[in-house]
């Protein structure tokens, strides 16, 4: 899972921070290694940051050939056409087939497919409206 990954990389990275730092201490007898130290530092604060606005998203749709054998759940999601392509990406399920309703006003004015979200997700720009692919 996310959370698992998450709590491994962090336990690595201080493991590594702590082992760079160890390095910097043994050969600091010899000469100031100032690498040693500022990848130690950077290491370890790196584990610190902004998990949600800094976290690496894989984002692939789901292969239709075997899955729909077994069966598919349908999300079907409704949003307004001024909602970002970047929020309707969140609301998606990867392991389903996708439906977008797009509303203007409170009346339907479309309906993207899952074809038609995966070409918008790799072509289109994150922070445009959903309404422009309509």
């Amino acid at each position: 899972s996310e959370k698992k990954a998450t709590m491994v990389c962090k336990v690595m990275g201080l493991i590594v921070s702590v082992l760079l730092l160890a390095v910097f201490i043994i050969t600091l007898k010899n000469k100031f290694n100032f690498s040693l130290l500022f990848f130690s530092a950077f290491t370890f604060f790196s584990n610190f940051s902004y998990e949600k606005e800094n976290r690496y998203v894989r984002f692939a749709f789901f292969s239709a050939g075997e899955s729909l054998k077994r069966g598919v759940k349908v999300n079907r999601i409704a949003v307004d056409k001024s909602v970002t392509l970047k929020r309707v990406m969140s609301l998606l399920d990867l392991r389903s087939v996708n439906q977008v309703d797009v509303y203007e006003k409170g009346e339907k004015i479309g309906v993207l497919e899952q074809k038609e979200l995966e070409k918008v997700v790799f072509s289109g720009d994150i922070y445009s409206e959903i309404g422009e692919y309509v």
